[in-house]
């Protein structure tokens, strides 16, 4: 059996566009996860709260957080 040079030629592009096809669902649901879980917290969400959290624990501990 032999394969002719167009069905060479395309396995490795179906080979990458199966790939590609893959990495996208799984980031499509990551997107997703992560979505559900951001409807569900109660309260707004800031990305710069997280900074803020750690400088008050380091504070209450008599630590400072700003450290060469």
């Amino acid at each position: 059996m032999t394969l002719s040079n167009k069905s060479v030629l395309h396995l490795p592009r179906n080979l990458l566009l199966a790939v590609a096809t893959i990495l996208l669902g799984f980031l499509a649901f990551v997107f997703v996860a992560y979505a559900f879980n951001l409807i569900q917290f109660p309260f707004d969400y800031d990305q710069g709260e997280g900074f803020e959290l750690i400088d008050t624990i380091m504070f209450s501990r008599g630590e400072f957080p700003f450290r060469d």
